[in-house]
C-alpha cells in the first residue's frame, strides 16, 4: 500500500515538472507594454487603467493555475508529515524526558555540593572568628596584667622602692607590646578572612557517555515588568521600533486617526476596477 502511494506521488511530481506555463507569452508580452507604456493624457491614463487591469486579471489566472500545481505537492507534503508526525512527538516527548531527568539529578548535585561549600565556608569563618576571639581575649588580659604592672611600679615608686618600681614598668612595658601584637594579630586574622574567595561549589562535570558527552548549560532570561522603565538604548531599538511600527499600523487600519507621538496621514494611489 506505501509502495503504490509513493509510485502516485512520484507520477505526481513528474507530471508538475514537465507541465508548461500556459499563460507564460501572455505575461511577457504585458511586460513588454507596460515598460514602453506613456501616460500624458486622459486617454493614455484610461489605456494604462486598461494594462493594469489585464496585468491583475493575468496574475489571478495565474495564481490559481500555480495553486493547481502546488496543492498536490502540498497534499503529498502533507501526507509525509502526517506520516512521521506521531513518531517525531513520541520522540520529542522521550527527549525532553530524559533531559529532564538530566536537568533533575543535576540541580540535585548543584544543590548539594552548594551546601557543601557553604558548610565549609562557615567552618573557615568560624575558626577566623575563634582565632580573632582568642587573640582579643589575650590582649585583654595582657592589657589587666599590663595596669597591674604600672600600678605596681607607681606604688614602689612612691614607696622609694627604685629597683622594684624599675622592674614593674618593664613589665608593664612588655605587656604592652604584648597586647598589642595580639589586638593586631586578631585584626589581621578579620582582614585575611574577608579578603579571603569564597569558597565556590564545585561545578559538575563532564560526563562521557559511548555517544554524547552531557554537560550543564548556563542560559539567561528575562522578563519586562515596567516597560517605562526600560533604558533608552533599549526602547531606540530598531526591532522594539518596528514592533511598536507594526502595532501602529494595525490600529490605524483598524480605523484609529489619533495617537500621541505618531503623524497619521492619508495617501492616494490609482486602483484599476
Amino acid at each position: 500500500m506505501e509502495q503504490q502511494a509513493s509510485n502516485q506521488d512520484a507520477m505526481a511530481l513528474q507530471a508538475i515538472e514537465e507541465r508548461p506555463i500556459a499563460t507564460q507569452a501572455e505575461a511577457e508580452q504585458l511586460i513588454e507594454r507596460a515598460s514602453v507604456i506613456a501616460v500624458t493624457n486622459p486617454v493614455e491614463l484610461a489605456s494604462a487603467g486598461d494594462l493594469a487591469k489585464s496585468i491583475g486579471r493575468l496574475l489571478k489566472q495565474r495564481e490559481a493555475d500555480r495553486l493547481s500545481w502546488t496543492k498536490p505537492l502540498k497534499d503529498i507534503a502533507r501526507r509525509i508529515e502526517l506520516r512521521f508526525k506521531p513518531g517525531d512527538e513520541a520522540l520529542e516527548s522521550a527527549k525532553r524526558m530524559v533531559i529532564g531527568k538530566q536537568d533533575f539529578y543535576s540541580r540535585k548535585v548543584e544543590a548539594e555540593r552548594a551546601a557543601e561549600a557553604k558548610r565549609l565556608q562557615d567552618i573557615a569563618d568560624a575558626k577566623a572568628r575563634a582565632e580573632a576571639q582568642e587573640a582579643e581575649r589575650v590582649a585583654g588580659e595582657l592589657r589587666e596584667r599590663q595596669r597591674a604592672a604600672e600600678e605596681a611600679a607607681a606604688k614602689a615608686a612612691a614607696e622609694g622602692r627604685a629597683a622594684e618600681a624599675a622592674k614593674q614598668a618593664a613589665d608593664a612595658a612588655l605587656l604592652a607590646e604584648q597586647s598589642q601584637s595580639a589586638t593586631q594579630h586578631a585584626e589581621e586574622v578579620l582582614a585575611q578572612a574577608a579578603a579571603a574567595p569564597v569558597i565556590q561549589p564545585q561545578p559538575v562535570s563532564l560526563v562521557r557517555g559511548a555517544e554524547a558527552v552531557s554537560s550543564q548549560r548556563t542560559t539567561w532570561h528575562a522578563e519586562i515588568l515596567d516597560f517605562k522603565e526600560l533604558p533608552e538604548h533599549v526602547i531606540a531599538h530598531p526591532k522594539v521600533k518596528e514592533a511598536a511600527q507594526a502595532v501602529v499600523d494595525a490600529l490605524v487600519r483598524s480605523g484609529t486617526r489619533e495617537l500621541s507621538g505618531v503623524r497619521i496621514y492619508s495617501q492616494k494611489t490609482t486602483i484599476n476596477r
